[in-house]
């Protein structure tokens, strides 16, 4: 079985359910208001805060405004909202000389509060420091705390209104003040509604000033209005008294995506499809499909059906807006597309890795998913490409646009060093130079050919530098310009794909040997006329054809590769020396040694010259003597080190003279950097000591060096090691959304690649781990937000090559809170050969999570007992989410160790408490004969584990093992079925009995604690079973039957 998603429309059709309301029957306006009052210069007055439809709300925040010229915050009083007190407030230095109060409360209890309409939630208290006849006012606003509200079923609330008042200052007459107002109806698409605005006290006529979305102003009492969103308006009478206020009018546009999976059985064609409300609407949504189902759920909701057909959902929102597609029309099929694999092979302390490609070269419509077994899923427009560990089985599902599916063959890299044995694929010379417009012709060669029956590989080069020419044949029989994949499309990219079989006497079967050194052919490219000066690599590759050399027996042999270098001069010499310095990156305060190699170095006999470098930037501090034979510290010149010079003068010790391979490293210059960003070059020079070099015919040769570069970075950042620790994967989401938000300087040229990339410091870290938050913001752009995630998923996995701190760096302090929480994963039952959906629990009713922001773990599996590539999370259903709000989220599936990686953040620098869901696990179970021998119990393990609050300490947390138990019937739940049995007493002391109703057939019973540890098992158990050993406590029972599981809970006593 085969499942495949795809996107299938995304709509914006909107329709709106728009009635008539009198008074009585429209719906309500959450209000927060405050009266107008009198008050003398320089007493105290106490404004109190009151509501209107409180019903059943657990969290509110916003933000109060005065005018602190005349008016000095003095204190609160609590008032009938529950658990208010002064920690509510944001009694801030600055804040409140400007005249800001924060307010945010959230319900201790978690399940909602209604108060009477016209309570006093508190009083704010001023001291009046306006003189008489000057008009000051209490308004609300959303900065710099937003406006918020959520309500019992934790839905964010949209109608509501804030609505302040005037205070008069030794005046009589009475202070303005907005008595109610709220907006008729909903906005929804074109639809539109106008404001109800009342104006209590003050001296007509007033004037009415409006502002809102989409640039919106109006200056009439109640406008009309087309735009969901806030608007603000200011109403100020005769004497200059004001009274302001904030409402906000609901609706929008519905934002709806389609989706649908399907699942191929014996030819039979079954289809998931899946509605989800991207944004807009006020939810809980309703869900109605045309197949007569109705779902009721706040974000997304799915229905069964078989193909072929035409379906359709009508999305409505608390508000009456509909959304309807009426036309969905899946296409589940599969067809036949031309595609290939290639690798790049790469070996990384001791270990080979691969980037593994497939091309579709024909078939099928763009742009294509590719699904492969390792879990990642990509999207183009021909090619895909992951990287994965170099000696495993790579497959591959590709869907096209229409949703028609194709598995070509697995593929299997073939990477490894040669040894003694090992094909080893080579150019002949290492280094080439070539004028302008020269021909330079290269010999591909090989060691090691021996009984071999096929070869094939690629050959690429800089089509910036150099452009094909032409192919002449040479020692392996039976290769002709047929061999070659001389593509147009792929030589203007500047590869060259080659294949051969062998074809001796007519049969496949027979092999051939070439001596070590052997020419496999001559490849002779041009030297474009505008790449004088260019250095550039030509090398084997993966594309367009991949690497394979097949023996004797179709059994494949290992290889190796190596590369050749080619100089472009415009006056190349027959013999001379060439050196290269190298490019190094450091951090600011840090040691750096930069390598001098050899590139050209033949038969040398005596060679010396001088280095220079800014001594703005580094000073130097030692040298490394490594690879040329008889140097030490006495053949460098250090008297001018400080000046930013540096001597260099050698001759061979046995005068014999020296031939080294490319890239050998003579010596190392180290430096101290000097804490200021920029970049020196590493420069070969002529003073003090000029260039010169004699080979072993006393020839002096020219001398050339390419100069090396420092650049010193105020941090270095490894795109996606947001921890900035030796490993990128789960644990990196965690400062993403700590940091959330934040914005800082770019960094230059930046991209999400796997390299070092220096970057400004942001000058902000983190609370305890103090990671600069330019390692957070990974793809440079300089802002800290979703985004940054891609460079997480995209190099999770690797392994920095400097830069990084060390663990013991980064411990984080443990909170001071006392509380111990669990996770764990949810037992349950789950069938042989089918999907299972587990839920991922945070804290339990007896030990609550409380002040969560973060977390991070992994979830370890049986491997024996699960399909790889089927593991992976989603996080719909998570309380970390509220008191609303968005997550970020990651999963990553690791086979290798049997385990999926989870992070779960939140985004608001608000810490949340709760328990149950955080998400919910899918798998997919294995069938396989030992497995049926007889129930099979699967553990879930938590490890590697991250617990964090909003201040970056750690939690304790205490994770479980659970177990879930695997059989030939559905865990799922059943009423009809839980029916027909009864276990009783409960509570009991000793024994409870077991009643079936006939013909039902119990063939096994389990008994777990309430975290899901298996106690005890009884086959084909009686009709009672006793529990008198067990501690008090309540327990679950599964009874597995002939026609499904029940559950019960039981008390012991």
């Amino acid at each position: 079985m085969k499942n495949r998603s795809f996107l299938l429309s995304l709509w914006l059709s909107l329709f709106c359910f728009l009635s008539s309301l009198s008074a009585q029957n429209a719906p309500a306006c959450l209000t927060f208001y405050t009266e107008p009052v009198q008050a003398a210069a320089g007493e105290q007055v106490c404004i109190p805060v009151k509501v209107r439809d409180f019903s059943n709300i657990i969290s509110a925040q916003y933000t109060h405004r005065w005018d602190p010229a005349l008016l000095e915050w003095a204190s609160i009083i609590p008032g009938d909202l529950p658990s208010v007190n002064i920690v509510n407030f944001g009694i801030v230095s600055g804040q409140l000389e400007a005249g800001q109060l924060t307010f945010a409360w959230l319900d201790p209890q978690v399940q909602g509060v209604s108060v009477p309409d016209e309570a006093t939630l508190y009083e704010i208290c001023f001291h009046v420091t306006g003189s008489a006849g000057q008009y000051a006012d209490l308004y609300f606003e959303g900065i710099p705390t937003d406006v918020e509200f959520v309500d019992g079923q934790l839905h964010e609330i949209q109608r509501y209104s804030l609505l302040g008042a005037g205070i008069a200052i030794g005046v009589p007459d009475p202070a303005l003040s907005v008595s109610s107002g709220c907006i008729e109806g909903v906005i929804c698409g074109s639809s539109s509604s106008s404001f109800t605005i009342e104006v209590d006290g003050g001296v007509p006529p007033f004037s009415y000033t409006w502002s809102g979305p989409g640039g919106f102003g109006a200056t009439t009492q109640n406008p009309p209005v087309v735009t969901p969103g806030t608007y603000n308006i200011t109403v100020t009478d005769t004497n200059g008294s004001l009274a302001r206020a904030l409402i906000n009018v609901p609706g929008g546009e519905l934002l709806v995506g389609v989706t649908y999976q399907c699942d191929i059985i014996n030819d039979t064609s079954y289809v998931e499809i899946s509605s989800l409300v991207w944004s807009g609407g006020v939810p809980p949504y309703v869900f109605q499909w045309s197949n007569g189902e109705t779902d009721t759920s706040d974000l997304v909701a799915s229905t069964n059906a078989i193909l072929p057909g035409t379906f359709g959902v009508t999305v409505t929102d608390q508000s009456g807006c509909e959304f309807i597609d009426d036309q969905i029309a899946p296409q589940c099929g599969s067809v036949q597309m031309l595609t290939a694999y290639s690798y790049d092979c790469m070996l990384e302390n001791d270990e080979w890795t691969a980037n593994i490609s497939v091309v579709v070269w024909d078939g099928g419509v763009a742009p294509y998913t590719f699904m492969w077994n390792t879990g990642e899923s990509t999207t183009g427009d021909f090619i895909s490409t992951i990287t994965g560990p170099g000696n495993l089985q790579y497959s591959v599902t590709i869907i096209d646009a229409l949703g028609n599916t194709y598995v070509p063959e697995p593929a299997t890299p073939n990477c490894g060093a040669p040894d003694d044995t090992d094909v080893d694929l080579r150019f002949e010379t290492p280094v080439s130079v070539v004028p302008p417009d020269g021909i330079v012709c290269l010999d591909i060669v090989v060691d090691n050919f021996e009984d071999m029956v096929s070869a094939q590989f690629s050959v690429q080069w800089d089509p910036e530098a150099f452009a094909f020419d032409h192919i002449v044949p040479a020692d392996l029989p039976g290769v002709s310009l047929a061999n070659f994949g001389d593509n147009p499309f792929w030589l203007d990219q500047g590869k060259l794909g080659f294949y051969w079989l062998s074809l001796l006497g007519g049969s496949t079967d027979l092999s051939y040997t070439l001596p070590d050194g052997g020419v496999l052919f001559r490849l002779c490219l041009r030297a474009l006329s505008d790449a004088a000066g260019d250095t550039t690599e030509l090398s084997f590759g993966e594309v367009p054809t991949p690497f394979e050399f097949v023996g004797l027996g179709d059994v494949p042999v290992p290889f190796g590769v190596s590369s050749q270098t080619l100089i472009i001069d415009d006056n190349p010499a027959p013999e001379h020396l060439l050196l290269q310095a190298g490019d190094e990156l450091v951090a600011a305060g840090q040691n750096v040694c930069v390598p001098v190699s050899a590139v050209i170095f033949n038969d040398i006999l005596s060679l010396q010259f001088s280095m220079a470098w800014d001594t703005g930037l580094v000073h130097f501090s030692s040298v490394e003597p490594l690879d040329l034979p008889g140097v030490g510290v006495s053949n460098f010149g250090l008297t001018q080190v400080d000046q930013g010079s540096l001597s260099f003068a050698w001759y061979d010790p046995d005068l014999g003279g020296e031939t080294l391979p490319t890239g050998t490293v003579l010596f190392e210059v180290c430096f101290e950097t000097t804490g200021n960003p920029g970049v020196t070059p590493l420069a070969f020079t002529q003073s003090p000591t000029p260039f010169e070099a004699y080979n072993t015919d006393d020839v002096l040769l020219p001398f050339a060096g390419y100069a090396g570069s420092i650049t010193v970075v105020d941090l270095i950042v490894w795109p996606g090691n947001a921890n900035n620790d030796a490993l990128v994967n789960h644990f990196d989401l965690l400062p993403i959304g700590l940091a959330y938000g934040a914005t800082g300087p770019q960094r230059p040229n930046a991209d999400i690649s796997w390299t070092a990339q220096g970057a400004p410091g942001w000058q902000q870290t983190t609370p305890n781990s103090l990671i600069d938050y330019a390692h957070i913001d990974t793809d440079g752009d300089g802002e800290i937000e979703a985004a940054d995630t891609l460079a997480l998923v995209q190099n999770w996995g690797q392994l920095p090559g400097f830069g990084f701190l060390a663990e013991e760096d980064k411990l984080l302090p443990l909170s001071a809170s006392p509380l111990n929480t669990t996770i764990y994963v949810l037992p349950d039952t789950m069938t042989f050969g089918e999907a299972a959906t587990l839920q991922i629990i945070l804290g339990d009713d007896d030990n609550p999570a409380i002040d969560v922001y973060g977390i991070a773990f992994s979830i370890v599996y049986d491997e024996n007992a699960v399909v790889a590539g089927s593991v992976h999370a989603s996080f719909a259903d998570s309380w970390m989410r509220e008191p609303g709000g968005n997550l970020l989220t990651v999963a990553r599936e690791d086979t290798g160790n049997h385990r999926i990686d989870i992070a779960i953040s939140r985004i608001d620098g608000l810490n949340t408490s709760g328990s149950g869901p955080v998400g919910q696990l899918h798998l997919t179970i294995e069938d396989v004969i030992f497995m049926r021998q007889e129930t099979y119990e699967m553990a879930f393990s938590i490890e590697n584990i991250q617990f964090i609050n909003a201040q970056e300490e750690a939690l304790a947390l205490a994770p479980a093992t659970t177990t879930s138990l695997v059989g030939a019937v559905t865990g799922t739940h059943n009423p009809s079925l839980d029916a027909q049995v009864r276990v009783f007493p409960s509570p009991t002391s000793d024994r409870v009995w077991i009643k079936a109703e006939d013909g039902l057939q119990a063939q096994q019973a389990v008994l777990y604690t309430a975290t899901g540890q298996v106690i005890d098992r009884w086959n084909r158990p009686e009709s009672s079973l006793s529990l008198g050993r067990l501690p008090a406590g309540v327990y679950r029972l599964a009874l597995i039957t002939d026609k499904g599981v029940v559950h019960k809970s039981v008390v012991k006593n």
